[in-house]
């Protein structure tokens, strides 16, 4: 008898334990991120794996400072493009972030050697089939001798252009605004380089016009806008594109300012 009471209390207990684990759980805030490799990629990575964190991640660790444990979505892909924000609705809805971070514009603007189809194929995205002679001619001739001729043959052509780029915007931020109702935050593109206006001459004044396009969108939808084109690549993106450990830290900093204002405690 007095076992099967002590059984009993312990199954209640246990029981009481998981319901408020799981609460405590399901009240977690929760932070998505959606972009392309900017957001994943760290150029050139930190000697200690404990400082190689992407801007999310620090992101999450300064907001984690105010006792609530915030959990991340990384939803960032290599060349991903404003075209394809859409398709990532269903992954949003059942993420249900409290504040979605976008970054993309860095792949659309620059003008390309190569088709956005051939693009398609070099990242594995269709045509797998012709994956390995696509990458050995992209690798052996094109990317080495002639991306720059090539930008001119194309007529200094983005893979995607400014109009298609800001219905793309409006278009998921529509769904944002309907379904998610999350806090938002554009991030901005990074000024370029001159390493990139030599391979794809044309591309910063590209970014400059892609980024005022980000600006002037974000602004419709009260989204919060963080400016990174004042980063100097030889500080904080050396290869012309991607951050580095001092381009990360400083980029979660500039969120984290920009919304700790509206973050509840």
């Amino acid at each position: 008898m007095e076992k099967g009471f002590e059984y009993f209390v312990t199954y209640l207990a246990n029981c009481t334990f998981g319901a408020l684990t799981k609460k405590k759980s399901l009240l977690r805030p929760r932070l998505s991120v959606v972009g392309c490799s900017v957001g994943i990629r760290i150029r050139p990575s930190a000697e200690s794996r404990s400082e190689n964190k992407v801007y999310s991640e620090i992101l999450t660790d300064l907001l984690n400072e105010n006792g609530r444990e915030w959990r991340l979505h990384n939803n960032c892909r290599s060349r991903l493009l404003s075209t394809e924000l859409i398709d990532y609705r269903d992954i949003l809805a059942a993420q249900n972030p409290d504040v979605l971070i976008i970054n993309v514009g860095a792949v659309d603007a620059p003008n390309r050697e190569i088709p956005k189809w051939y693009s398609d194929i070099l990242f594995r995205r269709k045509w797998l089939n012709l994956y390995g002679v696509a990458t050995g001619l992209y690798q052996g001739i094109i990317r080495p001798y002639c991306r720059r001729p090539l930008v001119s043959v194309r007529m200094k052509s983005p893979w995607v252009g400014i109009n298609r780029f800001e219905k793309s915007l409006v278009d998921f931020l529509n769904f944002v605004e309907k379904d998610l109702k999350s806090q938002v935050v554009i991030l901005g593109i990074n000024s370029g380089s001159e390493r990139v206006e030599k391979e794809l001459p044309g591309s910063l004044s590209r970014y400059k016009e892609y980024n005022q396009k980000l600006k002037e969108v974000s602004n419709n939808f009260n989204c919060t806008f963080v400016d990174m084109s004042e980063l100097t690549p030889e500080e904080y993106f050396p290869d012309g594109v991607h951050y580095n450990v001092d381009g990360h830290r400083w980029c979660a900093k500039q969120i984290f300012n920009a919304i700790k204002s509206e973050i509840k405690p």
